[in-house]
């Protein structure tokens, strides 16, 4: 299958998000050690940057395989637990 160059760049373009993804990911968890009130900021980043991937996708008519949309899905996922953690975390840092 060939794809377009509309696809090709949507996915290139995902694949650049998702390289922001793991970053903030692997950054928010120095910054819980170290009870950095950034942590909550940068979890909350990583929905950005799926919306970025999502809306790359959609607007290029790119059809995702059924592993694929649920990786998404649980990308999403764990970007919202991470956000709920680190508010609490956040939270309890507040109050020391």
């Amino acid at each position: 299958m060939i794809k377009s160059s509309k696809e090709t760049k949507a996915i290139q373009q995902c694949a650049q998000s998702y390289g922001s993804v793991a970053s903030c990911f692997r950054g928010t968890q120095d910054e819980v050690k170290e009870e950095d009130s950034m942590a909550n900021y940068t979890v909350a980043r990583v929905s950005d940057d799926i919306g970025v991937c999502e809306k790359a996708l959609s607007s290029d008519g790119v059809k995702l395989p059924t592993t694929i949309s649920t990786r998404l899905q649980l990308v999403k996922l764990y970007n919202y637990i991470g956000y709920t953690i680190t508010i609490q975390l956040l939270s309890i840092w507040l109050h020391h």
